[in-house]
């Protein structure tokens, strides 16, 4: 498995955990979900950067 993006609980979460640095609005990020080990595929909304 690659490095996630960002971390989902479960498949109906509607929240996630950025774990890289900065994202770009529109990005298409890799997301893990704890429930069943799968990753899949959500676009960021917004431009972040963690501090």
């Amino acid at each position: 498995m690659t490095r996630p993006d960002l971390i989902i609980h479960d498949k109906i979460d509607n929240v996630g955990v950025v774990v890289i640095e900065t994202t770009k609005k529109d990005q298409d990020c890799s997301a893990w979900i704890i429930e069943n080990d799968k990753t899949v595929k959500v676009p960021s909304r917004y431009s972040l950067k963690l501090v």
